[in-house]
């Protein structure tokens, strides 16, 4: 019956499309893999399978549960229109996604704000991070900001990028910045940085940024803005 579903993904019809992509999600045939990751793989403007299409291929290569698909549906995380789908999908594929997932996050060329996407999915796995840099990612995308905060300089890129993520936790987060850089080789970044999240969170009193990370700490609590 492989034949018969790989035949209807050129239907006319995206009914029968969509539902030949479900089926071959559901054969567990190897055979299924390449057209599955075709369709996920293509244009997002102009090609011939939708967005729609798209999403329940990522959804069928989680059915199918091939680990040949983990570098693909990681690709796909980039994708706003495909990034629940994907995530989904990798939890499926279990073990295999941990070990390409963590060895990705460690990566020095992997961008921040990817590497914390990436700590969030871990987070929701069977994940136990191991090394210092897994641990204090792990940390900042949980909340746990002194834990990360204790693991020294490996947590500072990644306590950087959750200031990002999540505004409400500002001066948490700028406080165990503090505590991990115990040299203060990013302070003056950190002073800029919350300054530009309190202009970000509507703060109207601006006169003590711009001197210390601890004064703009100071302030920001002091405030108690809803926002915050």
């Amino acid at each position: 019956m492989l034949w018969w579903h790989l035949r209807k993904l050129q239907s006319a019809d995206p009914r029968k499309r969509l539902e030949a992509i479900e089926a071959l999600g559901h054969s567990r045939d190897a055979d299924a893999l390449g057209p599955l990751l075709e369709i996920l793989q293509s244009p997002r403007e102009g090609g011939f399978h939708s967005v729609v299409e798209r999403r329940k291929a990522a959804e069928a290569l989680g059915k199918l549960r091939d680990p040949v698909a983990v570098v693909s549906l990681m690709g796909a995380l980039k994708d706003p229109t495909l990034c629940e789908e994907a995530t989904a999908a990798l939890a499926q594929l279990g073990q295999e996604s941990i070990r390409v997932l963590a060895t990705t996050l460690i990566n020095v060329e992997t961008h921040p704000n990817f590497s914390y996407l990436i700590a969030t999915i871990l987070n929701r796995l069977t994940w136990s991070p191991n090394t210092d840099v897994e641990k204090a990612w792990s940390y900042s995308c949980l909340g746990k900001y002194d834990e990360a905060a204790a693991l020294g300089w490996a947590a500072v890129q990644p306590l950087f990028t959750a200031l990002s993520h999540r505004a409400s936790d500002t001066p948490k987060i700028a406080e165990a910045i503090l505590k991990a850089d115990h040299a203060g080789t990013r302070r003056s970044e950190l002073a800029d940085a919350l300054f530009g999240a309190a202009q970000d969170a509507g703060f109207t009193d601006l006169s003590g940024f711009g001197q210390t990370p601890q004064s703009c700490i100071a302030l920001m609590t002091r405030a108690e803005l809803n926002s915050w």
